[in-house]
C-alpha cells in the first residue's frame, strides 16, 4: 500500500515538474535565458535555403529540402549510403519498436569517426535549427534505422500512430532519407501547424510527460488534407520538423526505409541525452575546430538528467512510445 501511495505521489510530482518546465515564461526566460543570450551575441548569416527552412518551420512546424542544397558538390549522400551498405548486415531490433532495425545501439557511442555525428554538428544544419529554436540548442539524439515492411492491413503501433514527442516544448528533429521513400515505405507524415503556437496545436491536450497522443480518426475528421503533409521523396531528402507537433511514420508495407534522425532540444528538456560520447572527444582535433555553437550543443545541459522524477516515470512512460 505504501509503495503504491509513493508511486502515485511520484507520478503527480513528475507531471507537475514537466508541466512547469514547459510553460512559456519558464521555458523562455528562466531556463533558456543563457542559451538565448548566447545566440543573440553570436548572430549567424543564413543562406537562402536556410532562411526558407526557418520560415517554413515557424509557420508549419516542418520544412523539406535536399542534402545537396545544403552541401552542393560534396557527394555526401553517396558516402552516407556506402556507410549504410557496409553496416546494413549488423542492423537488428534494439528497442521496443519491433518494426525498426537499428544500425547502432539504442544509445550510441558517437565520435568524429561517425560521419553522421559530424553532419549533426555541421554549422549549416545547426545554424538552421538554432534560428528556429531562437537559442543555442543541445544535441541529444542520433539514430540510424531500417524500417521493415509489415503486412498490409496490420494495426499501426507506437510511432506509426499519431503522436507528439514529449522531450521539450519546442524542439527540432532532422530526418535524412537514405533510400527513396514512397507511400509504401513508411513516409514521415506531419500535421502542418501542430507545433507549439501553431494553428492546430489546440486540438489535443498535452499529457506531460507523455507528449500528445491524439486518436486516429479525429485528425482526419478535423484537419483538412492540405495540412496533412506526407513526406515522400528521393534519397537525400532532408526534413526539419518540430516533433512536439502531431506526426507519425514508419508504416511500411512494400519496401524498407532507411532514415537518419538527429535531435535537438533546449536546456528545459528533463529527458536524458540519448547519445554517449567518447571520453577522448574533447581532446580530438575535430572538437577543437568546432564552432562555439557546436561545442555548446555537446554540453550536457543541466535539465538533461536522469532525475528522480524521470527514473520513477520511465517504467510507465517508455521513451519514444
Amino acid at each position: 500500500m505504501f509503495s503504491r501511495i509513493t508511486t502515485s505521489v511520484s507520478m503527480r510530482s513528475a507531471h507537475l515538474f514537466f508541466w512547469v518546465r514547459s510553460r512559456k515564461p519558464v521555458w523562455l526566460y528562466a531556463v533558456n535565458g543563457k542559451s538565448r543570450r548566447a545566440k543573440k551575441k553570436n548572430p549567424t548569416a543564413l543562406s537562402v535555403v536556410q532562411q526558407r527552412i526557418v520560415t517554413d518551420l515557424g509557420r508549419d512546424g516542418i520544412a523539406v529540402a535536399h542534402l545537396d542544397e545544403f552541401f552542393p558538390a560534396r557527394g555526401l549522400l553517396e558516402n552516407f549510403q556506402q556507410y549504410v551498405a557496409d553496416g546494413r548486415a549488423r542492423a537488428e531490433t534494439r528497442t521496443h519498436k519491433s518494426f525498426l532495425k537499428n544500425l547502432w545501439d539504442a544509445v550510441p557511442l558517437v565520435d568524429f569517426g561517425n560521419p553522421f555525428f559530424v553532419l549533426a554538428l555541421d554549422d549549416a544544419i545547426l545554424a538552421t535549427v538554432n534560428e528556429y529554436m531562437g537559442l543555442w540548442s543541445y544535441f541529444f539524439y542520433l539514430t540510424l534505422n531500417v524500417t521493415t515492411p509489415v503486412l498490409e492491413g496490420s494495426e499501426a503501433v507506437q510511432s506509426q500512430r499519431w503522436h507528439g514527442d514529449p522531450e521539450d516544448r519546442k524542439m527540432c528533429k532532422v530526418f535524412l532519407y537514405l533510400t527513396d521513400v514512397d507511400e509504401g515505405s513508411g513516409p514521415f507524415t506531419y500535421v502542418r501547424g501542430s507545433q507549439s503556437g501553431g494553428r492546430w496545436r489546440h486540438l489535443f491536450r498535452e499529457q506531460s510527460p507523455r507528449g500528445i497522443m491524439p486518436p486516429e480518426r479525429p485528425i482526419k475528421e478535423i484537419v483538412p488534407s492540405t495540412d496533412i503533409m506526407t513526406c515522400t521523396g528521393k534519397a537525400g531528402t532532408i526534413i526539419f520538423c518540430d516533433t512536439s507537433g502531431y506526426h507519425r511514420g514508419g508504416y511500411a508495407t512494400k519496401k524498407e526505409r532507411i532514415m537518419l534522425t538527429m535531435g535537438y532540444c533546449s536546456g528545459a528538456s528533463p529527458y536524458p541525452m540519448r547519445v554517449r560520447f567518447s571520453e577522448l572527444l574533447r581532446e580530438q582535433r575535430e572538437y577543437r575546430a568546432l564552432s562555439p555553437a557546436a561545442r555548446h550543443a555537446l554540453t550536457f545541459a543541466p535539465g538533461h538528467t536522469t532525475s528522480y522524477f524521470f527514473r520513477k516515470i520511465k517504467p510507465r512512460f517508455k521513451y519514444g512510445a
